[in-house]
């Protein structure tokens, strides 16, 4: 009897463990982010992203409440960042993998709360870097914060804040795209 109850133990333990550790969603491009970058002078290809040295293990990790979200993009939210804007470039019809206009960043703030009773939050800073070659011809730090309403309950607030947490993505994707300097940058 008493085995009994330690199986089962275990086994809702792991159940419980196993349904707060869910990769984020994939990243989807947002129609005005589309018709902003399509503004832009000419079609660009992306490289790489990273984290800001010494701070890997902290941007790596986003979680809500008692959550843990890993990037569905080779486990790595640098990563996540860099299909983020390759898919709004690709969606725009500004994407080109041998352009030598590269687009990198460094990723020096990931933060996602949802442990607000009344509101919760997101704040993200990029330093994005466009070059031709050795030639850099824009790099500037872009942020993009975000709050929305909370609820109390997790089965609501958890899955709101990973839309949220997107949705911050995704302004600070248009903050990029839209910014006058980018733009230039790109040849327009």
């Amino acid at each position: 009897m008493i085995r009994t109850v330690k199986i089962l133990g275990v086994g809702v333990l792991c159940a419980w463990l196993a349904a707060c550790t869910t990769p984020a969603p994939p990243y989807a491009a947002s129609v005005s982010n589309v018709e902003v970058t399509a503004k832009l002078g000419s079609a660009i290809s992306v490289g790489k992203f990273e984290f800001d040295k010494g701070k890997e293990s902290e941007l790596n990790e986003v979680g809500a409440r008692a959550s843990n979200f890993p990037s569905p993009v080779n486990g790595s939210y640098a990563d996540y960042f860099a299909d983020a804007a390759m898919k709004e470039l690709r969606a725009a019809g500004k994407f080109d993998a041998a352009s030598p206009k590269a687009l990198t960043g460094t990723l020096i703030k990931n933060h996602l709360s949802a442990a607000g009773l009344n509101t919760n939050d997101a704040a993200l800073q990029v330093r994005f870097k466009l070059a031709e070659g050795t030639k850099v011809t824009y790099d500037k730090l872009v942020s993009a914060e975000h709050q929305w309403e909370s609820a109390f309950l997790g089965a609501i607030a958890i899955p709101r804040a990973l839309d949220q947490y997107i949705a911050t993505i995704q302004k600070l994707m248009r903050s990029l795209f839209s910014d006058p300097d980018f733009v230039r940058a790109t040849g327009k």
